[in-house]
């Protein structure tokens, strides 16, 4: 890896729970514009997309990553296709979408046990 760790989300009191210990290990680059994301996330080593992928995948952000062979994770505190059929605005999040993007991912990384082995039935290297 040649670039830095760079978590592509919204630097909230959330994900500062996760990362401030981590000081300049990572970086956090919150979501623009695609063509100000792009400069940013070209130089990583590695892109963690944050919670949500909607965007990441319609704005053709993660294909346009893996074109350029940026290796690429996803961080997650939810489980977004439980939260699917709980709350609006999660309909996007069906199981054959995480899987399908999950296929492309070095990782996934969760934050409890019982998500971790939730996002196993994805991806078989979970963090």
């Amino acid at each position: 890896m040649t670039g830095p760790i760079v978590f592509h989300g919204h630097h909230d009191a959330s994900l500062s729970l996760y990362l401030d210990g981590l000081g300049d290990a990572v970086e956090i680059h919150p979501p623009g514009t695609p063509a100000r994301d792009m400069e940013r996330l070209s130089r990583a080593g590695l892109v963690v997309h944050v919670r949500g992928f909607e965007r990441a995948i319609r704005s053709g952000l993660d294909a346009e990553l893996a074109c350029r062979g940026i290796p690429r994770a996803w961080f997650t505190d939810d489980d977004l296709t439980a939260l699917r059929g709980e709350q609006p605005g999660f309909g996007f999040y069906t199981e054959g979408r995480l899987r399908r993007f999950a296929a492309g991912m070095a990782a996934l990384i969760g934050t409890t046990p019982a998500l971790c082995a939730r996002l196993g039935a994805f991806h078989d290297r979970v963090l």
